[in-house]
C-alpha cells in the first residue's frame, strides 16, 4: 500500500517550517511522495544493473569517498542521524553541499533511511538534505548496500558480495542494463524536465508530457 505520513516526519516538518504557513503539510506530503518513489525504483532495479541518480553520480560519489572516508566503516552502509548532524559532521557536510548546489533541489528536504537493507519506516528514516541523501545513496548502490531491496539480476548470473568500499564490477552483459531515477514516465528516457505544479512527474520532452496529461491531471490536481 501507500506511504502514509507519519506523526514524527510532521512534526520534523513543523520544526523546520513553523514560520512559513501552509508549508509544512505539502512539504512532509512530499518528502514521503519522493521516498515512495525511490523506493519502488529501488525494488523494480536489478541487482546486476546500473542505477542513475542523477548526472552527478560520479562526482557525488568521489567526493563522499574524499571527504569522508569513515565511509568506509559504516556497517553495511547504515548511518545514524547524530553521525551526520554533529557539530563536527555539520561543518563536512556543508561544504560538501554547497559544492553540489548545480544538483536539481539540492537543498531539499528528503527522508534517509538508517538501515539500507530496511525499507523506509519511522523508526528507519531522518530528514536530511537532498543532495546528502543523494550521495549516501550512490554509495549504497555502487557497493552493494542497497541489494537486499533490489529485484533479482536480470540476464547474469547472481554477484559474490563485494568487499566493503570495493566498487564491484558489472556481471557479464549487464553493462547495458542502466535504470534511472530521472526517468520519463511515458517512455523511461533520461528525464530532465518536471511537472511545474507537482514537481515530481518527470519527461523527457512536451509530447511525453502531452500524451501523459490526461492521466497525470487526474492525480496531478491532488499533490
Amino acid at each position: 500500500g501507500r506511504l502514509q505520513v507519519p506523526e514524527h516526519i510532521e512534526r520534523q516538518a513543523d520544526r523546520v517550517c513553523c514560520n512559513i504557513d501552509g508549508l509544512e503539510a505539502s512539504w512532509a506530503k512530499r518528502a514521503f511522495q519522493f521516498a515512495e518513489a525511490h523506493a519502488a525504483f529501488l525494488r523494480a532495479t536489478p541487482r546486476n544493473a546500473r542505477i542513475a541518480l542523477t548526472s552527478s553520480d560520479d562526482e557525488l560519489y568521489a567526493e563522499l569517498k574524499a571527504r569522508f572516508p569513515e565511509s568506509c566503516t559504516w556497517a553495511k552502509g547504515a548511518v545514524t542521524e547524530d553521525a551526520l548532524k554533529n557539530a563536527a559532521a555539520k561543518q563536512k557536510w556543508h561544504a560538501f553541499c554547497t559544492r553540489f548546489e548545480s544538483v536539481e533541489d539540492y537543498n531539499m528536504g528528503t527522508l534517509l533511511r538508517v538501515d539500507p537493507e530496511l525499507d523506509y519506516t519511522p523508526e528507519n528514516t531522518f530528514i536530511a538534505p537532498r543532495v546528502q541523501f543523494l550521495a549516501i545513496e550512490v554509495l549504497r548502490n555502487r557497493e552493494g548496500f542497497n541489494d537486499a531491496l533490489r529485484a533479482p539480476p536480470k540476464g547474469a548470473r547472481l554477484l559474490a558480495p563485494r568487499a566493503r568500499c570495493d566498487r564491484r564490477p558489472l556481471a557479464e552483459g549487464a553493462d547495458a542494463l542502466v535504470f534511472q531515477l530521472q526517468a520519463c514516465a511515458v517512455c523511461r528516457a533520461y528525464a530532465p524536465f518536471r511537472c511545474n505544479a507537482c514537481k515530481l512527474t518527470r519527461y523527457c520532452s512536451r509530447e511525453c508530457q502531452r500524451t501523459d496529461w490526461p492521466e497525470h491531471k487526474k492525480v496531478c490536481k491532488s499533490l
